[in-house]
């Protein structure tokens, strides 16, 4: 996993409103591995030019955002490298990132656009979240459309997954500390 650490500072939404958006670069550190639990900076990739040329997904977190109830991920990638990344609304609430296969996959053209996907069987909790290798049915719905689509997941990779950071409002060590659900995931350490 590589992280990056702004050198700067700045509102995040500047990189994404009003549209276009006022910022679309800024001084970043790449870091091999997670920048806030030991991860390494990499040499050569120190206070460089970030260029930001899409956003994928933003929402600001706060009142008139819900937690949904089913398990809710946004779809982004192209062609068949795909991934799912799960849909923060407030806390208590969880954070993952997984590679995915889909056998009737969206066009770029919808990806494009934007395309959520809602497990209808699942509770929106990190215990039921899409493991690693589990093959699952999505209802993906694109953007701006009156669209939706049966999408047939196959999970590959669980890329990144947090939960304690994401457990409490109030800022405590045990934010911090793996969750049991993080170390059986092998995110403990």
């Amino acid at each position: 996993m590589y992280t990056l650490e702004p050198q700067e500072s700045f509102k995040l939404p500047s990189l994404f409103t009003p549209h276009p958006p006022s910022r679309s670069t800024f001084k970043g550190t790449i870091f091999r591995g997670h920048l806030e639990r030991g991860g390494e900076e990499i040499a050569g990739l120190m206070n460089i030019d970030v260029n930001v040329k899409r956003v994928v997904y933003a929402q600001q977190l706060g009142p008139g955002f819900d937690k949904s109830d089913k398990l809710t991920y946004i779809l982004f990638g192209k062609g068949q490298e795909l991934f799912l990344a799960h849909v923060i609304a407030k806390q208590p609430d969880f954070d993952q990132i997984l590679s995915v296969k889909i056998s009737n996959p969206p066009s770029e053209e919808e990806l494009s656009r934007g395309v959520s996907v809602v497990i209808p069987d699942r509770e929106n909790s990190a215990s039921r979240r899409i493991k690693e290798h589990e093959k699952v049915v999505g209802q993906g719905h694109v953007s701006g459309a009156h669209q939706f689509l049966q999408l047939q997941i196959q999970a590959d990779v669980e890329f990144y997954f947090e939960e304690g950071e994401l457990s409490s409002s109030k800022m405590t060590k045990k934010m911090f500390a793996p969750t049991a659900e993080e170390s059986k995931a092998g995110f403990g350490d």
